[in-house]
């Protein structure tokens, strides 16, 4: 369920996602660097007896993320298994003056 304080932004821009587009996100940002498979991503995002579609939630989440889809950059496939969020980039630290 979605918490008024969990908020997502892009380049500084808020990012309007319902609380299924947000609970995906989260779990794949938990595990970047890592594929989830399909059904962990559906047990951790659905109930059980709520079927989900993970592949219209993705193109959902990706169009709101401004990706295109045949060059993705935040949610990518790994044919067969399930989906894998890239590991972000470490601001780098200033050096003291």
């Amino acid at each position: 369920m979605l918490d008024v304080g969990q908020r997502v932004t892009l380049s500084g821009n808020p990012v309007d996602l319902t609380a299924t587009e947000f609970d995906l996100l989260a779990a794949l940002s938990l595990e970047a660097g890592r594929v989830v498979p399909h059904d962990r991503l559906l047990r951790r995002v659905w109930s059980p007896g709520k079927p989900g579609n993970l592949q219209a939630l993705r193109m959902h989440l990706r169009k709101k993320l401004g990706e295109d889809g045949e060059n993705p950059r935040y949610i990518l496939a790994e044919p067969r298994v399930g989906y894998w969020m890239a590991v972000g980039e470490t601001p780098e630290q200033e050096e003291p003056e």
